[in-house]
């Protein structure tokens, strides 16, 4: 996959929605949108993501998990939103 067949503008997505989110679905391929010329964001079709985040879980889930738990029972640092996700995800 080509990133940058992949990027648009966010001002192009808003007038473009509906068109993109369906390319979206079809392709399972995730768009980064930018803002002022940087790339800012990254979107995906939910089943894609889905996909990825299982693909993540199935290589690093176990060891992953056991490294939040240790470190949180290491010191009171709680895992970041990204980590609490997957964990609620994986758990699913």
């Amino acid at each position: 996959m080509d990133i940058a067949d992949e990027t648009r503008s966010l001002s192009n997505f808003k007038q473009n929605t509906s068109e993109l989110v369906a390319r979206l679905k079809k392709t399972r391929n995730p768009v980064v949108l930018t803002i002022n010329g940087k790339a800012e964001v990254v979107i995906q079709a939910i089943e894609a993501y889905q996909a990825l985040l299982d693909r993540v879980e199935t290589i690093e889930g176990p060891r992953r998990r056991e490294g939040w738990a240790h470190e949180a029972s290491a010191s009171s640092v709680q895992p970041t939103p990204a980590q609490a996700w997957c964990t609620v995800l994986s758990s699913r």
